[in-house]
């Protein structure tokens, strides 16, 4: 398993990221407890997904074909979710280090 630290500006723990072996999905856990997973609902697909604990689509990223342009889509929620910008940047890191792998 595979996990990253997210620390504030004052260097407390903010958030712990995981990643099992085997496996494509993501976990992001805030420490309020919040739980979002990152993963690629369909093999064939271009859309990539965050999803809370309760299966409730978060945000929706995806790609054109060809395109180096993300589109994100952000659920109607009737909370809002003060992670939502940081799983932006998440799901954006996570892809551009696919790219990066796959170039090599």
């Amino acid at each position: 398993m595979s996990t990253m630290e997210v620390v504030d500006s004052e260097g407390l723990l903010t958030a712990i990221i995981e990643r099992k072996w085997f496996t494509s999905k993501i976990i992001f856990t805030a420490i309020n407890g919040f739980t979002a997973t990152y993963y690629q609902p369909s093999f064939w697909g271009r859309a990539q997904v965050w999803i809370s604990k309760d299966q409730q689509v978060l945000i929706t990223q995806e790609t054109r074909g060809f395109s180096q342009k993300d589109t994100f889509t952000y659920a109607d929620l009737t909370y809002q979710q003060p992670y939502l910008l940081l799983l932006s940047f998440l799901a954006m890191e996570f892809k551009l280090g696919r790219r990066r792998g796959a170039a090599v």
